[in-house]
């Protein structure tokens, strides 16, 4: 924990309804219309794919990987990413994987913990060729409605650090 940054940890509200009305309809309907373009783009449909077991995970870890490799904060950072590091927090229950899709094409990988009713960020990437239609934003909101439809936690937890998204 760095001292002297702002820590953004949300409750989160009890229903999807309740949680979209936070955002503008305008802004909800640019999101749609930049997932709408990158289906368009790509030719597929955009589907969601939750991991949880080590064979969801390793069925998808080469395209996880690669997406990580190529994106920005490993270009800038360094940062490195391989499914075998976290496998045993896979495995207990305190990783939530999930992975934006279009057909077999990997376009958005994010990466949460998850313990006691938290769901704390931790990777991010994306395919930085389709970053004009926003992917992370879309897979973000995605995810954020497959967890209130299966499993929502409590709390949202960006961590440290000042970024817009995080507001």
């Amino acid at each position: 924990i760095f001292l002297n940054l702002p820590h953004f940890r949300f409750v989160l509200p009890p229903t999807w309804d309740e949680c979209k009305a936070l955002r503008s309809s305008k802004s909800l309907g640019r999101i749609r219309s930049k997932e709408n373009a990158l289906a368009r783009e790509l030719d597929a449909s955009l589907d969601l794919v939750e991991l949880r077991s080590h064979a969801e995970w390793q069925a998808y870890a080469e395209r996880i990987e690669s997406l990580v490799d190529q994106s920005w904060q490993s270009q800038l950072f360094g940062q490195r990413f391989r499914v075998a590091q976290v496998q045993g927090s896979a495995e207990a229950g305190h990783l939530r994987g999930f992975l934006l899709m279009a057909g077999k094409q990997a376009v958005a990988f994010t990466l949460y913990y998850y313990g006691d009713e938290t769901l704390i960020s931790g990777i991010l990437a994306y395919d930085r060729r389709f970053g004009k239609h926003s992917p992370g934003t879309v897979l973000f909101i995605k995810t954020l409605q497959h967890l209130y439809a299966n499993d929502p936690p409590k709390y949202l937890d960006f961590g440290e650090g000042d970024a817009d998204y995080k507001r």
